[in-house]
């Protein structure tokens, strides 16, 4: 899931509204019970905000939405050719409408040559791919040293996404089936790895865990009212009236095959 591919340490580049002075700093994303926390240092002024990650009203969109006292940022999340988080922001003062809004840009510094230089020198067997480790033998858990998450709904959220294998996504996700490690244990949203495959539409890992024994009368136990207590037929239900512009087909076709007469 994207929200927890974003926690760590960034340098910041941005502009003031209305074509303001530029400025640079520092933040750093953690996770905490599910909600993101940004530390955010520019000179010497240091705030702390939340964030979240919401769907776009336009399109399907996934977007990070933070706010600090007296302002609010919406921010696009791509990754970078070495698979760390990249934001790219504009925000807003609330009680002022700027013709132009402010600019900021994240850049993740874990791949710097300094922070790769010392994180080398701490490098794990565990590691699978950059930034990310294998808590222990099990290969259940992953960290990036601050957050900790099941596996495989973790690279549920990474299938298909830029800049990453596919196959090498799918052999973690498999090695932890095999692995024994529990196949509807959810993240801390309450999102089990069906019900990512559904929300992602990816209809061959939706068929995949429903193979290896995932629950689809599993209710989902959520902070969120909407999706709360909904099984994966509910959910699927609910997203293709939420966003009907989504071809949803093939992934009703595979869970449908699983519904209890």
């Amino acid at each position: 899931m994207l929200h927890t591919m974003l926690p760590g340490h960034y340098a910041i580049i941005g502009q003031m509204p209305d074509g303001g002075p530029a400025y640079a700093g520092s933040a750093q994303i953690t996770l905490n019970e599910g909600m993101l926390e940004l530390t955010r240092t520019i000179g010497t002024h240091t705030i702390s905000g939340t964030g979240a990650v919401e769907h776009a009203k336009i399109g399907e969109a996934e977007v990070v939405r933070f706010r600090w006292p007296g302002h609010s940022a919406t921010c696009l999340h791509r990754l970078d050719l070495d698979n760390y988080s990249r934001l790219s922001c504009y925000w807003t003062p609330d009680d002022m409408t700027p013709q132009q809004p402010g600019l900021e840009a994240y850049f993740p510094i874990a791949n710097w040559p300094q922070a790769s230089a010392d994180k080398e020198s701490k490098s794990s067997a565990n590691e699978i791919m950059p930034g990310l480790q294998l808590t222990d033998d099990t290969g259940c858990y992953i960290s990036d040293g601050g957050f900790v998450t099941p596996t495989i709904v973790l690279m549920t959220g990474a299938y298909n996404r830029p800049a990453l294998d596919n196959d090498e996504v799918l052999d973690i996700i498999n090695t932890a089936i095999t692995a024994g490690c529990r196949i509807d244990e959810a993240d801390e949203m309450g999102m089990s790895p069906l019900n990512a495959a559904i929300l992602y539409n990816e209809p061959d890992l939706v068929a995949l865990f429903l193979r290896k024994g995932a629950d689809p009368y599993l209710k989902i136990a959520s902070a969120k009212p909407s999706i709360d207590q909904l099984n994966s037929f509910e959910f699927l239900e609910l997203l293709s009236k939420s966003m009907p512009e989504i071809d949803r087909t093939t992934v009703w076709l595979e869970l449908s095959s699983y519904r209890e007469e």
